[in-house]
């Protein structure tokens, strides 16, 4: 037996059978029909493990509702108490898949027995296997066509699993164990597909049998639209068979009971890593507009600058290298002092600004006394605006003279 990581694992009270990802199979007998198989201590993963229906709680139920999703394991409880008196909820553990019919919903349910269920969580690797299945579910689900009402049959070297699929959901899931069918076992299953809703004149027969259980259904006078196998297949082989397949949506393992792989583990943090997303966003979002406000105050500034500086020198054009220009416009580039003082006083005026916004006409510099003409809506306001500009200039400022318009108080400052 060559050592490969993983492995599918099918088990029946009598014989366990594994197969690895080669494809490569292998058999050994079980000692204990009521505990689990020891798993070969060489696999490191097992990825599927199919059960056997026989040693599980199988049950048909349907329930007027409107959506699969509202059934739970505490109304199945409920409807398996009436059928078995001394069901205790704490006994079984419950897998179950439902399908939309005409009278509500519908499907299948399955129990675990709550020990098995223990075993399985203390004992490594069944611990962390992804995938508990049925066997008769998943031999039987593939060969369903939705909308089509009819007895599904998959038959190996050991038996026949049988159920009846009404073309929206199952009706009931069996299986008779017998190398050869006699008439007594043909003769139960067609009163248990009778009694699961088959209607043997009308309805087909779907699935993979042998030729000889395909001449009996067609000596019934029920039509086979299936496949015939020519040779023989064990029941472990017709299971394990089934890894390329698409797992059905019935897995023992769900809800809390989930065995988690690696990523999947990052579902315990969803809720944590969706809101840090959030705040991620509205964080970048703040940052955004907040930059596009500081980009906007940038360009208001450097128009208002640009603006201040065509009052002071309306005959410079273009506004190139200010400090020179101002240097120029002074009268000589001794001047230096004067052009600062100049840059200084219009920055100060700039933060006031800021601060009491009014109406600029006019901002000029002559022989070293600067001269601002302009507008308010208030006196009070023209009275903040000149104890700012002083404590700004550091030095006083002066209203030349004011003039009253309406709503609006002209005035003429100088410093």
């Amino acid at each position: 037996m060559s050592n490969t990581a993983t492995l599918d694992l099918s088990w029946h009270p009598h014989s366990i059978a594994w197969q690895d990802n080669e494809r490569n199979l292998w058999l050994e007998g079980t000692q204990e029909a009521e505990l689990l198989p020891d798993i070969p201590q060489d696999y490191t993963q097992v990825r599927r493990i199919y059960l056997p229906c026989e040693q599980l709680l199988v049950r048909a139920m349907s329930f007027a509702l409107p959506s699969p999703s509202l059934v739970d394991s505490d109304m199945l409880f409920q409807e398996l108490c009436e059928e078995i008196t001394d069901a205790e909820p704490e006994q079984w553990w419950l897998a179950w898949h439902m399908d939309a019919c005409d009278a509500g919903v519908a499907g299948m349910v399955f129990g675990l027995p709550e020990a098995w269920r223990q075993r399985v969580q203390a004992t490594m690797p069944w611990s962390q296997t992804p995938c508990i299945l049925v066997d008769v579910y998943e031999r039987l689900q593939q060969h369903i066509t939705p909308d089509t009402a009819a007895a599904i049959m998959n038959q190996d070297d050991e038996g026949v699993f049988f159920g009846y699929f009404d073309g929206k959901a199952w009706r009931g899931m069996r299986r008779i164990n017998a190398e050869h069918l006699d008439e007594h076992h043909l003769l139960d299953m067609w009163k248990s597909l009778h009694a699961m809703g088959f209607k043997a004149q009308e309805e087909p027969v779907h699935g993979f049998l042998d030729s000889e259980m395909q001449a009996h259904i067609e000596h019934e006078g029920v039509a086979f639209q299936g496949d015939t196998k020519n040779t023989s297949i064990s029941r472990h082989a017709a299971n394990l068979a089934l890894g390329t397949q698409p797992i059905s949506p019935l897995n023992v393992r769900h809800g809390r009971w989930s065995a988690l792989q690696a990523w999947q583990q990052l579902s315990f943090w969803k809720r944590s890593i969706l809101l840090s997303c959030v705040l991620l966003l509205t964080w970048g979002m703040g940052s955004a507009y907040q930059l596009h406000q500081w980009n906007q105050d940038i360009e208001h500034q450097q128009q208002r600058i640009e603006a201040a500086f065509h009052l002071a020198l309306p005959d410079e054009r273009v506004m190139l290298d200010p400090l020179a220009q101002l240097k120029k416009a002074a009268g000589n580039d001794t001047t230096t002092s004067i052009g600062l003082d100049f840059l200084s006083d219009l920055n100060a005026v700039g933060q006031v600004y800021a601060q009491h916004p009014w109406h600029l006409d006019a901002l000029s510099m002559r022989d070293g006394k600067m001269s601002m003409r302009g507008s308010v809506d208030s006196i009070a306001t023209l009275n903040h605006i000149q104890a700012a500009l002083s404590t700004a200039l550091q030095h006083e400022v002066h209203i030349v003279d004011t003039q009253m318009g309406k709503q609006r108080v002209s005035f003429r400052m100088s410093w």
